[in-house]
């Protein structure tokens, strides 16, 4: 097929398994080829989750996006490209609601959320050991790892976390597999775009913007493929 889906454990949850090179049986001496070459590939954080998703279609969920941008003001300093991100993400929606800096509470995000297929932050995450971790939003305003799974709403088809490390877990509780990015899969939305390393914001710009070109003839899966082999 052309799809793989990696259900990793323990530390292997920290490798980027999709970018694991081999050398060409073909051309010149040294090239190297990745599984994203031509295969998509997507992680799940087990086999129970995998089975929840599976057949679960977007539907047209997808016409419709939520994005909010630069909502901390830190962001500013280390991540200046947040708020044209979000904006630059809505083009091409029939129904898109955008929260920037001040307007970026966790309130608004709340009461947005329920009408839009996808969800796009860019801004602030952190986290910390024993599964600490958390959305920053305006004033000071948290999403927390355990309130996501607490939010009372139809889940998104898909979550964009376009922020540093929102795909990370505790190495400590590796068994348990739970960050940022999870707590959406258990949610309920089909898929989640998230990082496991510190955002460069140039890239990321462009990283997105290519992306949702992309994802308006196509699966997230694919869409995300097509951007990582663009992006090298």
């Amino acid at each position: 097929g052309n799809e793989i889906v990696f259900i990793p454990l323990m530390t292997l949850s920290w490798w980027p398994l999709h970018a694991a090179w081999g050398v060409a049986e073909t051309g010149a001496a040294g090239d190297r080829v990745l599984p994203l070459d031509s295969v998509s590939v997507s992680y799940v954080p087990s086999v129970v989750i995998c089975s929840d998703l599976a057949g679960t279609k977007a539907g047209n969920r997808r016409r419709s996006i939520l994005a909010v941008g630069s909502p901390d003001p830190s962001s500013l300093k280390g991540f200046p490209g947040a708020a044209s991100e979000a904006e630059l993400v809505l083009e091409g929606f029939s129904e898109a609601k955008l929260l920037l800096g001040p307007d970026a509470t966790v309130e608004a995000f709340l009461e947005c959320a329920s009408r839009a297929g996808i969800w796009h932050f860019a801004g602030h995450a952190y986290f910390q050991t024993g599964n600490e971790a958390a959305l920053v939003f305006a004033h000071g305003g948290l999403l927390r790892l355990e309130e996501i799974g607490r939010m009372n709403m139809k889940a998104p088809a898909l979550v964009v976390l376009s922020a540093c490390e929102s795909g990370v877990f505790d190495i400590e509780l590796a068994d348990e597999r739970r960050s940022l990015g999870t707590a959406f899969l258990e949610m309920g939305s089909t898929n989640v775009i998230s990082t496991l390393w510190p955002v460069d914001d140039r890239a990321s710009l462009l990283f997105m913007a290519y992306l949702y070109d992309v994802l308006r003839d196509t699966g997230a899966a694919k869409a995300l493929a097509a951007t990582q082999h663009w992006m090298r």
